[in-house]
């Protein structure tokens, strides 16, 4: 009789995901989300560890199905490389992280910016020497 509601019940899907991390043996690497690049789910990419760009595509369960998800540009990434007979290796996008669990991952030094501030604020384009103050003395004096 009550055959027909059977249809409308779904099987619920457990929220809880797997933190998922890289490992070398898989070559597996991270990266972030520098723009789109058409609509075929291709972005550009660049990975953290080389500051590379590569383009990469996006695995297909994240952009369809129920549960797909939205990258947009600045976001951290997991990529994976695909050593196939091409000249050049091929990269998908296997999962997008979220802003919780970037933070797990810097509390854990897996993301290490390769880009790193080389200017002392201070001394910008001065030469300090010793003699400064004398210089400056003479200048003044022969103003």
């Amino acid at each position: 009789m009550a055959t027909h509601q059977k249809k409308h019940i779904q099987k619920k899907q457990s929220k809880f995901v797997e933190f998922t991390t890289r490992s070398e043996e898989e070559n597996e690497e991270y990266g972030e989300i520098i723009g789109a690049k058409g609509s075929d789910a291709r972005f550009e990419v660049c990975i953290i560890s080389s500051n590379i760009n590569v383009i990469a595509k996006a695995r297909g369960c994240l952009i369809k199905g129920p549960r797909k998800r939205k990258i947009l540009k600045g976001s951290i990434v997991l990529l994976q490389r695909d050593h196939s007979f091409t000249a050049e290796d091929k990269y998908f996008i296997i999962h997008v992280y979220e802003k919780d669990e970037v933070h797990k991952l810097e509390k854990m030094n897996e993301l290490k910016k390769s880009v790193t501030n080389n200017y002392d604020n201070d001394n910008i384009g001065i030469d300090l020497n010793e003699d400064d103050d004398e210089l400056d003395d003479n200048f003044i004096a022969n103003i």
